[in-house]
């Protein structure tokens, strides 16, 4: 799935993706492999849903188009 990062809280260690069709995933900052998306950045992602929070969540973070 292709999305954008439209928010990083540092103090929270959450960072936001948006996806084409607007749903919100959140993903894990102290994950090594997060630490370098920024705030605009696309990315590919693996969307994960889990049902009895209902949040979503991306987990396998690639950039492919950074804004820096």
């Amino acid at each position: 799935m292709i999305g954008k990062c439209i928010k990083i809280d540092r103090n929270s260690g959450i960072g936001y993706i948006e996806n084409e069709a607007g749903f919100t995933y959140g993903f894990d900052l102290d994950e090594p492999s997060n630490k370098s998306i920024k705030t605009s950045d696309t990315v590919e992602f693996e969307p994960v849903h889990i049902a009895y929070t209902n949040d979503k969540m991306a987990t396998e973070i690639k950039v492919i188009d950074s804004q820096d």
